[in-house]
């Protein structure tokens, strides 16, 4: 079979125009990443919330403090929080005992604990009546304003805590109430 050859002139005009479509074709790749990025990120908060929800079902709360709605919330505040710190327990004995003990580190009990602190973060979001994924949000917020671009040590020391406070009420949606000077 006979090789045909093209005039210089045509090679490099194809060239050109293969050019052109990938720059375009780039173009349109990005555009889809970032439309993508937004897609996972609305799930992603939409998931976090349903997770809320369905993790909820099994909620036992007793009520520490008796009395009308806001003490039932702050037995609910109350439990979250005594769960967070239980649970985080139960995660760093696992990693001690790995550390120090030499036992082979289970995986799997990482993930359970890893579990029952979000369902102790998903008790405490539905008892501040703020949704899982406005507290994420809020964080990433926060987290922003604190390293801008990435961690360093130096920002970590020297904080902006006016403009780290500024950025988690700037989403509130209580009305930008924060938590009213009753925590930091």
């Amino acid at each position: 079979m006979k090789q045909m050859e093209l005039p210089l002139e045509s090679a490099q005009d194809t060239r050109e125009k293969l050019m052109g479509d990938t720059v375009l074709e780039i173009a349109r790749l990005k555009d889809l990443v970032r439309s993508q990025e937004e897609t996972i990120a609305y799930f992603a908060s939409q998931g976090a919330d349903k997770y809320k929800t369905k993790a909820l079902v099994t909620e036992s709360t007793p009520e520490f403090v008796i009395g009308d709605n806001a003490k039932r919330k702050l037995s609910r505040i109350m439990h979250a929080a005594m769960g967070v710190v239980t649970e985080s327990g139960e995660l760093m004995d696992a990693l001690k005992k790995h550390l120090m003990y030499g036992r082979a580190l289970d995986y799997t009990n990482l993930v359970e604990e890893a579990g029952d602190i979000m369902w102790y973060i998903a008790l405490l979001s539905d008892a501040l009546g703020v949704p899982l994924s406005e507290i994420m949000n809020r964080n990433l917020d926060k987290l922003a304003k604190r390293y801008p671009t990435k961690f360093s040590c130096e920002r970590a020391l020297n904080r902006d805590l006016a403009a780290e406070r500024a950025a988690l009420e700037a989403k509130a949606s209580d009305g930008g109430q924060g938590t009213n000077g009753q925590g930091a």
